[in-house]
């Protein structure tokens, strides 16, 4: 989010999440994390949203 600038809302539709709570519950409890691709965003952030009992899309 803050190397791009883009909020909550426009990183959930780029990540295809249901909801922009999940991506900013995960930048709350994971505030520096870096990652090569979108892909290894969307891993991480799909078992985050799984391991606190959250549906996601992907």
């Amino acid at each position: 989010m803050n190397q791009y600038q883009q909020s909550s809302h426009a990183c959930a539709r780029i990540l295809h999440q249901t909801s922009h709570k999940n991506i900013t519950r995960a930048v709350a409890r994971y505030p520096e994390s870096d990652f090569a691709t979108l892909k290894d965003v969307q891993k991480s952030l799909a078992a985050y949203a799984r391991q606190q009992g959250v549906k996601t899309d992907g």
